[in-house]
């Protein structure tokens, strides 16, 4: 190829990439991951880990993904109480000062917390199963928080218990 054709070439090339990328042609396909009872559909982008403490945990770039299982009859109140009830005591438990919300089937909080001098957003949903109360918490850097709420909310919404 001539120098000129060669410069053209990059530029298209470059163009079409750019535009692959801008519409969403290299995006994530859905992945459904699994784990002691409950199904979360996140993308391709993410993958499972190990992390103490969490019943399931799941890393991408920009969000990481928690997940406890707390049987129902290990909770004071046990088999009595609501979705509302166990989310007030997460908030309670862990000293959170922050609202427990609702819209749809969601029920959430959402709190910062910094950590190693970064500021993290913890999007919070609570689940209730047959046997067990489920929390999941969806972290992100605060800074990045209103760009990937969206996607939270989606991944939130797609847990199964």
């Amino acid at each position: 190829m001539k120098g000129v054709a060669k410069k053209a070439f990059a530029l298209f090339l470059t163009l079409v990439l750019s535009a692959a990328v801008l519409t969403g042609c290299f995006s994530e396909e859905p992945v459904e991951f699994s784990n002691s009872g409950m199904t979360v559909t996140l993308t391709s982008a993410f993958k499972e880990v190990e992390h103490e403490g969490f019943t399931a945990a799941y890393d991408s770039r920009d969000i990481a993904v928690f997940a406890i299982k707390e049987m129902i009859s290990d909770l004071p109140g046990g088999a009595s109480l609501t979705l509302e009830d166990y989310g007030k005591l997460v908030l309670e438990t862990n000293g959170l000062d922050t609202t427990l919300s609702k819209e749809g089937l969601l029920t959430y909080f959402v709190f910062e917390k910094n950590i190693d001098g970064a500021k993290y957003s913890y999007f919070s949903s609570v689940y209730k199963g047959s046997d067990a109360f489920w929390l999941f918490q969806f972290a992100c850097k605060s800074s990045s928080f209103d760009g990937l709420k969206d996607d939270i909310i989606s991944y939130a919404s797609s847990v199964e218990v």
